[in-house]
């Protein structure tokens, strides 16, 4: 009886040929193929499932001498994927109605399935008019998003997630 050494030790009846060992090894390799683009698949639509979810938002701004307004956010990262994502290089950016701010870098993180974290991120806008706006404003559009590097098992990659929805602004002034 002869062995075939992609076999690895299984006994066959009919004689091994060179071809016969080519087939199992392209089988297998096959297999490794499949079930790696299987683990990539579930990887990026873990990291493409990512959510964010605006919490809290607390505002001031000061109209004179030198007007800024100032919006504090906290959100809530999620993802409904399998696996734990890692972020890095995340940046947040935040429209008040037409409103940009400019964007803010935060730290990144690792977390894993089913756990959520906040980031807490101050924007500031030192454009006078924009306060002035904003002291008089009482509904507004709020839109945050989220940039980040995200891997998630074999998939790495950019991936934004974006949160709006109206918020009743109660700005309180500060004179410093």
């Amino acid at each position: 009886m002869k062995r075939c050494p992609a076999s690895r030790g299984m006994s066959f009846s009919s004689s091994c040929t060179p071809k016969t060992c080519v087939r199992i090894f392209l089988v297998l390799a096959l297999a490794a193929l499949i079930i790696g683009e299987c683990y990539y698949a579930v990887g990026s639509l873990s990291a493409r499932s990512l959510v964010i979810r605006t919490q809290t938002v607390s505002e001031k701004y000061q109209v004179s001498p030198l007007g800024y307004a100032e919006v504090d956010i906290t959100v809530n990262v999620m993802d409904s994927g399998p696996y734990g994502l890692n972020l890095s290089r995340v940046t947040f950016g935040l429209t008040l109605d037409n409103t940009t701010f400019p964007s803010v870098q935060a730290s990144g993180s690792t977390f894993s399935a089913g756990q959520s974290p906040n980031y807490t991120i101050r924007f500031v806008s030192n454009d006078g008019r924009e306060a002035s706006y904003f002291s008089q404003a009482k509904n507004q559009t709020v839109t945050v998003s989220m940039t980040a590097w995200v891997s998630s098992g074999m998939y790495s990659g950019w991936v934004t997630a974006s949160d709006s929805r109206i918020w009743t602004f109660q700005f309180y002034y500060t004179d410093h």
